[in-house]
């Protein structure tokens, strides 16, 4: 195996969990507010209820992610976070109270938290001097999701509505990403006989 170009597929595996967990849900869910607040009959401060339900969610799992990463693995960590996230923007799809609408927003923020700190780790793992660099590639992926998700969820909810738009876009993450993963990432050069620093 070449492991310099495994270190740059996992650089690549981080890029599209950026654009597709990260940033692609923050980016979604402004463009369904309206729509959400048409259908549900919800004011404004109910429907960001969202935000604040996902962040806090993150930062109470936060605490544990390490303990979780160390005992479960990063593979089982990473591959469980992209479900949930996928799952959770699907689940949108069946939201019909205010209280399912804030617990999908905290299974979401909770996942999403647990895939940021996997792919810090998983990236750490294969760089040492270009670590930076390596991370900072992996992030353009913000970039991306920032300018075509709301472009895209306000053409898909204008044309079939903000459920759907929702179930669709969680697709990205089981069509796109999980299969990436399973069959570009590994976790560590260590199980090849190298480390970070003599493949940088």
């Amino acid at each position: 195996m070449d492991l310099k170009r495994q270190a740059w597929w996992n650089v690549a595996v981080g890029f599209t969990t950026w654009t597709l967990i990260v940033v692609m849900p923050a980016s979604l869910m402004p463009t369904l507010y309206g729509p959400i607040m048409d259908e549900m009959g919800w004011g404004r401060g109910q429907v960001t209820l969202f935000s604040t339900f996902k962040f806090g969610a993150g930062a109470f799992i936060a605490f544990f992610l390490g303990h979780i990463v160390d005992r479960l693995g990063l593979s089982r960590v990473m591959l469980t976070g992209m479900a949930l996230t996928g799952a959770s923007i699907a689940a949108l799809f069946f939201v019909d109270s205010l209280w399912a609408y804030c617990a999908v927003a905290a299974l979401l923020g909770a996942s999403i938290l647990a895939c940021i700190t996997s792919v810090k780790i998983l990236i750490s793992h294969w760089f040492s001097a270009r670590l930076g660099f390596a991370i900072g590639l992996a992030l353009t992926g913000a970039g991306i999701a920032g300018l075509v998700v709301p472009i895209t969820a306000t053409w898909l909810s204008q044309s079939i509505g903000w459920r759907a738009t929702a179930a669709i876009m969680s697709l990205s993450i089981f069509v796109i990403l999980i299969p990436l993963y399973l069959l570009k990432a590994r976790e560590t050069p260590a199980a090849f006989g190298a480390t970070a620093e003599e493949i940088d």
